[in-house]
């Protein structure tokens, strides 16, 4: 089965209007930005003693983040929520 690379096709809205087009557009404009935070962070988790657990990424967007931190804690239950910051309080 051939790997599918979301950042290219989107999810099925995605590729469908304008506001999937956007959202494509963005995710691959900040996808190295995304995972370099998330080295950075999973490396201060791992720095403070973090091996396993649970990692909630609120406001995770295409989740490139969530991606990082989840292969660097593959012991761990890592979860992006696209929720608003409003609406996460």
């Amino acid at each position: 089965m051939e790997e599918v690379n979301s950042y290219e096709t989107g999810t099925p809205d995605a590729r469908e209007g304008l506001r999937g087009d956007f959202a494509a557009e963005y995710a691959r404009k900040h996808r190295a930005y995304a995972e370099k935070f998330g080295k950075e962070f999973a490396d201060k988790l791992a720095g403070r003693g973090f091996q396993q657990g649970r990692i909630l990424d609120a406001g995770c967007s295409p989740g490139a983040t969530t991606i990082v931190l989840a292969q660097a804690f593959p012991q761990s239950e890592v979860v992006g929520s696209i929720c608003p910051v409003r609406s996460c309080r």
